[in-house]
Formats: C-alpha cells, sequence, structure tokens
C-alpha cells in the first residue's frame, strides 16, 4: 500500500547495523542515520565500535537513550555530533568526554533542563538547542564551555526568563540565538 510506512522491530534494526559494520572495511568520516524507527529508543555503544567517525548524525528518531560509552572509541575523532528531531530528554553522558567534538546539535528534542557539567570538559564550538522544551537554565548550564563556545543557538524554548548569568562568562560567544522565546 502506498503512504503507509513499515514498522521495523529493533532486533531487525540490529541485525541491519551489525551488517552495516561489517561491510564498512574503510575509514567512515561521516554516517547519517536518518528516519530511524519510533520502536528503536535506544543506540548500543556496540553500534559504533571500532569506527573512526568524524561526524555522526541521527535525524528524525524516536531515540531517548544512548550508551554512556557510545564515544569512547571516538573520543579523539568525532569533530561533529548531530541527534536532531529525537527524544532526548538530556544531554547524552560521555559528550563531554570527546575532546574532538567542535560542532554538538541536539536541536528538536524534549531537553528541559540542562544539568551543571554536562559540558564540562569539551571543547565545543557550536552548541544548538534549539527547538527543545528548556524553562530555565542555571548559571552553570555551560560551565566549561567558556573558553571555547562561539555561538549558541536557543531558539524556540520555553524559558520562563532568560538569565544571562547562564552565558555571563562565555568569553569567545560570538553568536547568541534565542530567537522565537515563548514566555
Amino acid at each position: 500500500m502506498r503512504g503507509r510506512r513499515k514498522t521495523v522491530k529493533p532486533d531487525i534494526f540490529q541485525d541491519g547495523i551489525a551488517r552495516l559494520r561489517s561491510s564498512l572495511r574503510y575509514h567512515v568520516t561521516s554516517l547519517q542515520l536518518h528516519d530511524l524507527d519510533v520502536s528503536v529508543p535506544h543506540l548500543s555503544s556496540w553500534m559504533l565500535r571500532n569506527l573512526t567517525i568524524s561526524n555522526l548524525g541521527v535525524i528524525r528518531s524516536g531515540l531517548k537513550d544512548l550508551d554512556e560509552d557510545i564515544f569512547s572509541e571516538m573520543e579523539q575523532s568525532l569533530v561533529s555530533l548531530s541527534l536532531q528531531h529525537g527524544r532526548l530528554t538530556y544531554v547524552p553522558r560521555g559528550v563531554n568526554k570527546i575532546s574532538s567534538l567542535k560542532s554538538l546539535d541536539l536541536s528538536g528534542n524534549n531537553i528541559s533542563e540542562l544539568y551543571p557539567y554536562s559540558f564540562y570538559g569539551a571543547s565545543i564550538a557550536h552548541l544548538s538547542l534549539g527547538h527543545n522544551t528548556v524553562i530555565s537554565l542555571s548559571e552553570n548550564a555551560f560551565l566549561g564551555l567558556e573558553g571555547n563556545l562561539k555561538s549558541l543557538n536557543l531558539k524556540s524554548n520555553m524559558f520562563k526568563s532568560f538569565p544571562m548569568s547562564a552565558v555571563r562568562n562565555l568569553q569567545n560567544l560570538e553568536e547568541l540565538n534565542l530567537g522565537k522565546m515563548i514566555f
């Protein structure tokens, strides 16, 4: 039938990932996964094990969670990470351990709060948290990004008020996009 989406069970998805991994014999610099079935809410670390990736994107998915060590083998190679339009409710654990990460895009998720130290240790220059459900920011929300962050996208969130103290110490911030704010 035309127009109907086929539902893929998680075990079929995992089998597909396993086949994909076994067919990758050369250095892959960019891996983009689009339109993952909503019945796949979790990415396991084995799915990306032994891959050297510079750019990773998971776009339009039911992704709610990732293994904390999913990025452990990419800590020196991953430059750009995009987890857009999923169901994440927090900044994924382990992101702060990726020393090579320069761009992080978590737009279009369900992130409502940024916990202190989520980015501590990271060297992110471009951070997008637009189109989430962020209600407020703590003074320490961007702790660890003071000397690196150049652009910050917070448009279309649900701030009750915007605390300038959260961005005051971002010494190299050149662009702050608050866009449409819902108060």
